[in-house]
């Protein structure tokens, strides 16, 4: 089946994190498809200021090179992705001029175009921290935009596979359901079902661990290439981040919300999931609601 996924492109050369983060990871482009998209910032609105002409024409003039600067970082990522094998075919380049924030247009554009996945690179991280942090009352990005986001940074070679952090919570069993479905039709990774408990917390292991072979079995991931985890640790993300480093995982999959005491409660705003934004390095960490 056709993965489709937004990548969103900016003229800083960090958000290019995200384009090599796909151009490393998948081994089989046969079936994916990438939308480049980048929203060229507009210049401030002179009709109605007294401006006159001449302010109009340098808004043009502002509007011009946004959009050529855009258009050249959207080359620049064809061209890093068509050399690590990916057909023309399947890279589209996008460029829209910004109506809102750079965060709501890429919201926008991920709801509209029904994406599989949304990819940033760490610049894009950076502006999303600011709108969570800025906007949580409105639910900007947590409420509003239902589809995984891929946070990358300068992924590291040498690392493979997937890390799925497992609680037996709805939002932890659609991130198995978005990285089964992603690991389908890619031969080059594996999938691993993390669970990290405190001590006496192994009764539920068996029923989850199930749950999940089943999703991966319904999205089509051959048992074979599943593989499960079970950890003890009082800090539940001090313990993901030292199992990404011994697996030398190339992504790490959680989702939106879970269990109050358990790893993804409040995600994006509680304390383990913002550890593991800050200080997971060398692997994308995939947010799956």
């Amino acid at each position: 089946m056709e993965k489709h996924l937004l990548v969103t492109i900016s003229e800083e050369k960090s958000a290019l994190y995200g384009v090599r983060f796909v151009g490393r990871f998948f081994t089989n482009a046969k079936n994916l498809r990438l939308t480049l998209f980048a929203s060229a910032p507009q210049a401030p609105d002179v009709m109605g200021t007294g401006m006159g002409y001449e302010g109009k024409l340098r808004a043009e003039e502002y509007d011009d090179l946004a959009r050529r600067r855009s258009q050249e970082a959207v080359d620049r990522a064809r061209n890093l992705l068509r050399e690590r094998g990916f057909p023309r075919e399947s890279l589209e380049g996008k460029i829209a001029s910004r109506r809102f924030s750079k965060v709501m247009d890429i919201v926008q554009e991920a709801e509209a175009g029904m994406y599989d996945a949304v990819v940033l690179g760490r610049r894009g991280l950076g502006r999303l921290e600011e709108a969570l942090e800025q906007s949580v009352s409105q639910g900007l990005v947590q409420e509003s935009m239902t589809i995984p986001l891929w946070i990358c940074r300068m992924p590291e070679i040498n690392r493979k596979n997937v890390l799925a952090c497992v609680d037996g919570s709805v939002p932890a069993y659609q991130a198995v359901d978005h990285a089964s479905f992603m690991l389908a039709d890619e031969p080059g990774h594996d999938l691993t079902l993390l669970k990290v408990n405190a001590a006496g917390e192994d009764a539920e292991n068996e029923t989850v661990f199930a749950k999940c072979l089943e999703i991966c079995k319904d999205n089509g991931l051959d048992a074979s290439r599943v593989s499960t985890r079970v950890i003890h640790d009082t800090s539940a993300a001090q313990g993901i981040l030292a199992e990404v480093e011994r697996g030398r995982y190339a992504a790490v999959a959680v989702g939106h919300s879970g269990r109050s005491r358990r790893l993804m409660s409040r995600f994006l705003f509680g304390s383990v999931s913002m550890t593991l934004l800050r200080q997971l390095m060398g692997a994308a960490l995939w947010v799956c609601r």
